[in-house]
């Protein structure tokens, strides 16, 4: 048998697998960030596809929130520098709900006006975006992550 924290918990995860790997996820952010920045910098420029430049990344000044909720929905990461706004969500069986993502990307307008901002869908399977929001989010899966 592994030795492995996260194997051993999820077995209390039953139904919440999406909620699960999001806040490991986030988890694993957050020790990036504070133990290995650079680790930390190439998988958000892998995540935002550059979007996040290094030249904007300062250790100690980068957050990581979970499920914030805003006026039209609760996106499942939320990473906030200085001058830059990622929001994340999490895909791993389940699908979009109704204009989730268009949703979404009407709070991060509003929300950060001034801020550059980057929104990604992080899924297990492919999921095809409408052609009116292709350009505006970043589609990854799991394993270009991993």
């Amino acid at each position: 048998m592994t030795n492995n924290l996260l194997i051993a918990l999820h077995r209390w995860a039953h139904r919440q697998d999406e909620n699960f790997v999001t806040d490991a996820f986030a988890h694993l952010l957050r020790t990036l960030l504070d133990e290995n920045p650079p680790a930390a910098l190439s998988i958000l420029e892998n995540l935002t596809d550059g979007r996040f430049p290094s030249s904007e990344f300062e250790p100690g000044r980068i957050q990581v929130h979970t499920q914030v909720t805003g006026a039209r929905g609760r996106p499942d990461v939320c990473i906030v520098s200085p001058n830059h706004q990622i929001i994340i969500e999490v895909k791993v069986e389940s699908e979009l709900g109704d204009r989730q993502l268009e949703r979404y990307l009407e709070d991060l307008r509003e929300l950060c006006p001034d801020s550059h901002t980057t929104m990604v869908l992080l899924s297990r399977y492919f999921v095809e975006l409408s052609p009116a929001i292709q350009e505006k989010v970043i589609s990854k899966r799991w394993y270009e992550v991993a």
